[in-house]
């Protein structure tokens, strides 16, 4: 479950890097997960939810949150959270190389920017990721 913010679970502080991804089902764009890091390197993911959006598609599971509890924003702080790692291989696995080469990724290994070229797309779940609010992934 995505840790909500309390005094066990504070949010980084200062952070100066942010990336922002969209998540879509059947075309729809149901809300918005960033990733903001620190200058110490250490990262929150904030998942925000469009509730009207997400009830008009038939409210799809989001992998990791609780959505009954219909939260403003979903926190995960230090770990790469659920519905990001399902979607991208893990660290050091031998094929990175050759699906970098198939999505056009160059350098480094980047899970974030892997996963929005992919479209998240994963066997195991129905909502996908953009780059922008406006795009129409199916």
């Amino acid at each position: 479950m995505i840790i909500v913010n309390s005094d066990w679970a504070k949010r980084i502080e200062c952070p100066c890097s942010f990336r922002t991804c969209y998540m879509y089902h059947n075309g729809v764009c149901i809300g918005e997960i960033t990733e903001e890091t620190n200058d110490a390197l250490e990262t929150d993911y904030v998942f925000k939810i469009y509730w009207d959006k997400w009830e008009s598609v038939g409210e799809p599971d989001i992998e990791g949150l609780d959505t009954d509890l219909r939260l403003k924003e979903y926190v995960r702080s230090g770990i790469i959270p659920q519905f990001i790692s399902i979607r991208v291989p893990p660290d050091g696995r031998e094929d990175i190389p050759d699906r970098m080469q198939r999505t056009g990724m160059t350098g480094e290994w980047d899970f974030w920017e892997y996963m929005i070229r992919n479209n998240g797309r994963c066997s195991s779940s129905v909502i996908l990721v953009g780059r922008t609010p406006y795009e129409n992934i199916q």
